[in-house]
């Protein structure tokens, strides 16, 4: 697998890390698994537009099942 890392101007090979990712959207604090790309040669993260994409869709999978239980809760279905 190869990607472009800015930091090494160049195509590199990358590895793929699972990590724990806290953030808010949209006002609501969630964490997910999000797959991180990391440079094979300078070892910082880099971006891969596949990668994104799944960790972006993740995220909002996590929103709506998170916003979906306070409903839930606000008007006592829990």
């Amino acid at each position: 697998m190869k990607s472009y890392c800015y930091f090494c101007d160049k195509d590199v090979e990358y590895i793929v890390k699972e990590e724990e990712v806290h953030e808010k959207l949209k006002g609501v604090e969630i964490s997910y698994i999000a797959k991180i790309p990391y440079c094979s040669e300078c070892r910082r993260e880099i971006y891969v537009a596949e990668l994104d994409d799944d960790n972006i869709r993740k995220a909002h999978e996590k929103y709506r099942k998170k916003l979906n239980e306070e409903v839930n809760h606000i008007i006592g279905f829990s």
